[in-house]
């Protein structure tokens, strides 16, 4: 069980600071970023990130998974998610919650709360995303510390919303 920040010499920023740059490394990365399966949980994979003595695991099977940070070998904040996005979905997903990493604005983890934008790569600009728009629904008072809400991917410029894929995600210091 984590001691409170304080006894570590810690602020909520510098937890906070360490998330966005690991997530900034990790699973959203325009690069290929390298995962690795889980010992001893068949199917699942995990990305690592160290920085001094802050240690970010990201794991994850399918549509579901945790994200933890410790801090000298304790943990001190976790993120669980869990839900369902079809493959053809995913591209979109890394775009919005990148946009939230990148900006260090902190959704639950997750990304804007509106988001209907892709980068053309030919005109080096956002445009409207033709088909998917990204929503998420945090829950009011969350904030890095306790969090809660809902995502998810539907579509864009129909009358009747189809929902394509979501998650459920909840999280904070331990």
């Amino acid at each position: 069980m984590a001691r409170n920040l304080e006894e570590l010499s810690l602020a909520v920023a510098d937890v906070e600071n360490i998330f966005f740059e690991a997530m900034l490394a990790g699973y959203v990365c325009v690069d290929k970023v390298k995962t690795k399966d889980m010992p001893g949980m068949p199917g699942y994979k995990f990305t690592e990130f160290v920085d001094s003595d802050f240690c970010v695991k990201d794991i994850w099977c399918k549509s579901s998974g945790f994200t933890s940070i410790w801090y000298k070998g304790t943990l001190i904040w976790t993120m669980h998610y869990g839900g369902q996005y079809p493959k053809e979905c995913i591209n979109f997903l890394k775009e919005a919650l990148l946009t939230s990493y990148q900006a260090r604005v902190f959704n639950g983890g997750r990304g804007p709360s509106h988001y209907n934008a892709m980068y053309n790569e030919h005109t080096k600009h956002l445009i409207a995303h033709k088909k998917y728009r990204y929503v998420n629904n945090i829950l009011p008072g969350s904030d890095f510390t306790s969090f809660a809400g809902k995502e998810y991917i539907c579509s864009h410029f129909q009358e009747e919303h189809v929902i394509f894929g979501w998650h459920y995600y909840f999280g904070g210091l331990v």
